[in-house]
C-alpha cells in the first residue's frame, strides 16, 4: 500500500470513530453542560481562546469539523486555527451555533478501484 493511500485510510478511520463517539463537555465552564454535550446542534458561548479547532476538537472529537461549525456562523473564509472573536463578528460571551457533525468528507478517498486493473488467470 503506498503511503498516501494508507494515511487516507487512518484519516478516514478516525473520521468514522469520531463521529460515532459522543461529544465531551471539557467543564471549562463555557462549553455545554454534559447532558447536553451528546445533542447537537447547540449553542456555545464564546472564549477569547476559541477557534474554529478548538470547537470541532471539543464537540466532534478532532479537528475535521472546524470549517462545518465556522461555516455554519457566517465565517466562509476564517482559518480554522484562528480565534473566532479575532474576526470582529464575534465577542467574548456570544453564543454561536455548534452543528450537527459533517456526514462526509470534503476530501474523497484516495481507495478506489478506478486504475486498478483485473489480473486474469
Amino acid at each position: 500500500m503506498r503511503s498516501g493511500m494508507l494515511r487516507s485510510a487512518l484519516v478516514g478511520a478516525a473520521v468514522v470513530l469520531a463521529a460515532s463517539a459522543p461529544a465531551q463537555a471539557t467543564g471549562v465552564g463555557h462549553a455545554e453542560p454534559r447532558s447536553r454535550a451528546g445533542t447537537l446542534p447547540a449553542g456555545h458561548t464564546l472564549a477569547a481562546s476559541d477557534t474554529g479547532n478548538s470547537l470541532s476538537r471539543r464537540y466532534y472529537g478532532s479537528r475535521g469539523g472546524a470549517l462545518s461549525i465556522l461555516w455554519s456562523n457566517g465565517h466562509k473564509r476564517w482559518p480554522p486555527s484562528e480565534r473566532i472573536v479575532a474576526s470582529g463578528r464575534y465577542r467574548v460571551g456570544d453564543t454561536i451555533v455548534i452543528p450537527k457533525p459533517p456526514t462526509a468528507s470534503i476530501n474523497p478517498s484516495q481507495l478506489s478501484n478506478a486504475g486498478v486493473k483485473e489480473r486474469r488467470t
